[in-house]
Formats: C-alpha cells, sequence, structure tokens
C-alpha cells in the first residue's frame, strides 16, 4: 500500500510539474476548455432528467413484499 501511495505521489508530482511548464496562456484556455466541457455536460444530464421525468405518467404501484424463499410453487 505504501508502494501504491509514493507511486502515485511521484506521479501526482510529475503531473504538477508539467502543468507549472505550461505558459499561463495555456493553462487558462486548458482550463476554460475542461470548464466548458463540464457545463455541457450538467446541461446535457440536466435535460435528460427533466425529459424522462415529463414522459413518466406512470403511476407507483404499491404492493405486500414477498418473501420469494417462502413464495409457493
Amino acid at each position: 500500500m505504501r508502494k501504491l501511495q509514493a507511486d502515485l505521489d511521484k506521479w501526482f508530482e510529475s503531473l504538477a510539474k508539467r502543468w507549472q511548464a505550461l505558459e499561463l496562456r495555456r493553462q487558462q484556455q486548458c482550463t476554460l476548455y475542461f470548464f466548458i466541457a463540464y457545463v455541457l455536460l450538467t446541461a446535457g444530464i440536466l435535460i435528460k432528467i427533466c425529459l424522462d421525468t415529463a414522459k413518466s405518467n406512470a403511476g407507483m404501484e404499491i404492493n405486500h413484499i414477498e418473501n420469494p424463499v417462502l413464495k409457493k410453487k
């Protein structure tokens, strides 16, 4: 487990160094692209949820819970 943690720490350090090596304009551009992708994904999910709930007209059916072990054949 410690080896895994050490490997992850090294990997995160290398990613941080690579990020710092990028020029500021490129960092801002990448951050903007990731934010736009996040907003589009969130909007798509919210639209999908709204459409699914608007289409659903089925009422909830309430029944007693049956034990499958004691269920007669």
